[in-house]
Formats: structure tokens, sequence, C-alpha cells
């Protein structure tokens, strides 16, 4: 069973810079557009944004999609502008690309996770 490799850029943040709460909520606008576009395009499957209602203090908004079209988005203009102007508002902003799936991902092999399991003797 082959499955595509699809994954999810996650950028999360701390908390806005004191007097810069509402710029948040443009920056989020212009974020949530730029992903509805992406989407509409085909490029990536979903735009999610969760906040945190237990644990450490961390909003988070994630570009679900195929690996191949999130890897190139990572280094497009758009994509870089939006992450420069919401690191002017936010704290501790980050960036991570994540990649899986369904729990079946993991199982069908071959993906670098598997083999290095296998590798090493644990899977």
């Amino acid at each position: 069973m082959s499955f595509e490799r699809t994954g999810a850029i996650v950028v999360y943040w701390s908390s806005p810079y004191a007097g810069r709460e509402t710029q948040l909520f443009a920056v989020l606008g212009k974020v949530i557009e730029y992903g509805e576009k992406l989407r509409a395009a085909g490029r990536i499957e979903s735009v999610r944004i969760f906040v945190t209602k237990a644990g450490a203090y961390r909003d988070t908004l994630m570009l679900s999609g195929p690996l191949d079209d999130l890897t190139k988005i990572l280094t497009e203009r758009e994509f870089e502008g939006l992450l420069l102007e919401g690191s002017l508002v936010v704290q501790k902003i980050s960036i991570d690309v994540w990649e899986g799936g369904s729990p079946e991902w993991l199982l069908s092999g071959p993906n670098a996770y598997a083999e290095t399991l296998q590798l090493h003797g644990i899977g």
C-alpha cells in the first residue's frame, strides 16, 4: 500500500507584544486569506488554527497538504513576508515542518521514519 507524502507547516507563537494585540487579528486575517488561496489552487488541503486550552501558552497555525508543495511554500516570498509580519506582532514565533498523516501512513512504508526504525531493529 502506498500513500502520498503529506505533512504540515506548523507555525506557533506565545503571545502578542503589548500594544499589538489588534494587529494580531489583522495578520491572522491575511494568513487565513493566503491559506484559502493555496487551498483553492489545490496546493494545500486545509488551514487550521488552534488556541491553547491547557499547557504552555502556544497558539498554532497549521497548513496541511502534500509535503512537496509545503516545502516549496516555505521559500515563497508571500509566505516569508507573512511570517516576517507575524514576527513583528507576536513573541517567540517558531516554525516546523511535519510529515505524517493517518496511522496507516506510519505502517505503510517505505518512509524515512519506518526505515530508520527497521535499521535499528525497532520496527
